[in-house]
């Protein structure tokens, strides 16, 4: 079915504000920059979101659905009471759970969105806080039950929530903070990708490993 041309104009509009969002930042998106590179007059992106907040909103959300469907389906086939090491276990949770974020890496689209999600974590608590539980919460929780039955301490799981909150922006942020994405849009390689993976799933298991040790749980 084709789409409609009021369909096609907000999907143009999305992702143009999702390139800016992610370069600028929520504050740096003018309407009329928006406008000029989407094509349209400068009333249409309000017409179609209403607002600025939901516009920014609607940029997040073309992306999280798909990916959360992913991460559950990929810890769905994790035995997470299975017999081998607990640290192999998590180690698969968390590559479950970051490798869908970490392919957004390789395709255009999806090079804009992972910037934009990793500058979301970092935007006034008023704009971020709220999206981010919104879109992030219930995966959070589901993945946080299966580190704590892993880890073998079902009763400690709101404080798994939270250690995994940590791990959860160090994901999102690691990319820029190691440089490896930036403003030039240059795609990243497979290598490229399964390395920061690499250095963002072990820091995850570090970080359990120490709550764990100090006794914590």
């Amino acid at each position: 079915m084709s789409k409609s041309k009021a369909q096609q104009t907000q999907e143009k509009i999305l992702k143009v504000a999702t390139h800016i969002f992610s370069v600028k930042g929520y504050d740096g998106l003018s309407t009329r920059e928006l406008a000029i590179a989407a094509g349209v007059n400068l009333s249409v992106p309000y017409y179609h979101f209403g607002s600025k907040e939901k516009l920014y909103e609607a940029c997040i959300q073309r992306f999280i659905k798909k990916i959360d469907k992913v991460r559950r389906e990929n810890l769905a086939t994790i035995d997470t009471d299975g017999e081998h090491d607990k640290y192999d276990r998590l180690e698969k949770i968390l590559i479950a759970f970051t490798e869908p974020h970490y392919q957004l890496l390789t395709d255009e689209e999806g090079y804009d969105y992972a910037k934009l999600i990793a500058r979301c974590a970092l935007e006034p608590l008023e704009i971020s806080v709220g999206i981010l539980n919104k879109y992030y919460l219930d995966t959070r929780i589901l993945y946080s039950n299966a580190i704590a039955r892993v880890l073998e301490h079902p009763e400690s799981v709101d404080t798994i929530i939270r250690v995994f909150s940590f791990f959860v922006e160090y994901m999102l942020g690691a990319p820029i903070e190691k440089g490896v994405i930036n403003n030039s849009n240059r795609l990243l390689t497979a290598d490229e990708v399964s390395d920061i993976q690499r250095l963002v799933v072990t820091f995850g298991i570090g970080g359990f490993n120490t709550v764990i040790t100090k006794g914590r749980l």
